[in-house]
């Protein structure tokens, strides 16, 4: 059962510690279902689950437009993603300012629904990880 232990990160608790390989189980299996090729832009990033999703999109090499709110553009952007922009209204006009015909996929964990749908290219992949949103 040696493989089924890890160790603590010191300063953390009990259910912080859990959500750690919660929220990467879940990042690789949000890129399993894009299932994009290296070179291939993937769009989307949200709370712990969108950082570890940029962190191996970044390794798969894939070209990762992250959005982030104005105060977490920093944290958003640590993890490597190529360009960050700002979430809101008009998200999808900013991604695609950069990749002009659309993301090949998008990772929704920020419930904008409508709002970011348009930044996937004709024939790309969206995936929305909560229920809810607008």
């Amino acid at each position: 059962m040696d493989g089924a232990l890890a160790r603590i990160s010191a300063g953390l608790s009990l259910t912080e510690a859990a959500t750690i390989p919660m929220n990467g189980l879940s990042a690789s299996l949000v890129l399993e279902h894009l299932a994009l090729e290296p070179g291939s832009t993937v769009a989307g990033a949200a709370s712990t689950l969108g950082n570890y999703t940029v962190q191996l999109a970044t390794a798969a090499g894939l070209v990762v437009i992250a959005d982030a709110a104005p105060k977490d553009r920093a944290l958003v952007a640590s993890p490597g993603a190529a360009h960050v922009v700002d979430r809101g209204d008009d998200v999808a006009g900013r991604i695609r300012a950069i990749a002009p015909d659309g993301g090949d996929g998008l990772l929704d964990a920020a419930l904008l629904r409508g709002k970011a749908i348009p930044a996937v290219r004709d024939g790309g992949r969206y995936l929305g990880v909560r229920a809810g949103g607008r």
